[in-house]
């Protein structure tokens, strides 16, 4: 009789049978692959796995391969001792993402991602026990960090740059533009303002990026923020960085921009 966890317990009072003969059922009888049996009951795919270990029904050659890392470990791995040289990497590094482009990997990857996210994981709202998280440390300790020795630059060099490591920052933030900093597009737009969003991070000025530049020759900024995330003297430090590279810097806050008479007031600053 093999000990049950709360979800196990929980699929067999919904299905009126037990785990084991679920599994044998599914996976054994229908044939029905991981993935399948996973979506069915709810679970993920490794839950299936380890069940189908704890209730000693075989697995499939190709599932052991999949999840029974350890046997590829260490020397008895093909691929152990072997460096490639830069061409090569940029060889396989290039036919990746080929293959992924041809098969949609990145999209199918994302939407099995939202299948499992927030209160969708099994794991949502559990915590892992003190023995648990003492054999995760043992585990991980004397496992050296994919950033290990890098420091200042070293680490920027990493990412192609201190600077293209602020743009991709930038370029990974879920929301650009910001509501304020459309209304400062829709303002320009309307009135034909020489200023152009730049806030995406494709300008960089001593390491900051601002959210407009003007573009008739004059070395204009605007800056927009809401003042509950930013310390009382955020505009004073801003506008000084700005300034030692001969830049003027005009700032919008919430009490510009969520004015009912918004428009006239941000016009009389920027004229």
């Amino acid at each position: 009789m093999i000990s049950k966890t709360k979800k196990m317990l929980e699929i067999e009072r919904v299905f009126g049978q037990s785990i084991e003969f679920l599994l044998q059922d599914f996976y054994i009888e229908k044939q029905m692959t991981l993935q399948q049996v996973a979506e069915y009951l709810k679970v993920t795919n490794r839950t299936i796995f380890n069940w189908l270990q704890k209730c000693n029904i075989p697995t499939r050659s190709w599932v052991n391969k999949t999840f029974i890392r350890k046997s590829y470990a260490g020397k008895a791995n093909p691929n152990y001792g072997r460096v490639y040289d830069e061409k090569l990497r940029e060889k396989i590094s290039l036919a990746t993402k080929e293959n992924m482009r041809k098969s949609n990997a990145s999209i199918k990857i994302s939407q099995v991602a939202k299948r499992r996210t927030g209160n969708k994981n099994s794991f949502y709202g559990k915590h892992h026990n003190a023995l648990t998280k003492q054999k995760i440390s043992k585990a991980n300790k004397g496992r050296p960090a994919w950033n290990k020795g890098m420091v200042g630059e070293g680490y920027y060099k990493y990412f192609g740059g201190r600077e293209n490591f602020i743009r991709n920052i930038l370029k990974g933030l879920n929301k650009r533009p910001t509501s304020f900093e459309q209304k400062i597009i829709n303002l320009c737009s309307e009135f034909n303002l020489p200023y152009k969003y730049v806030g995406d991070g494709s300008v960089i000025i001593c390491f900051r990026n601002p959210d407009f530049i003007n573009t008739n020759g004059e070395k204009k900024l605007i800056e927009t923020y809401f003042t509950k995330w930013h310390p009382p003297d955020y505009e004073k430090q801003r506008a000084n960085i700005f300034a030692k590279y001969g830049y003027k810097t005009i700032f919008f806050n919430e009490g510009d921009l969520l004015d009912k008479s918004w428009k006239p007031k941000c016009l009389n600053k920027l004229r």
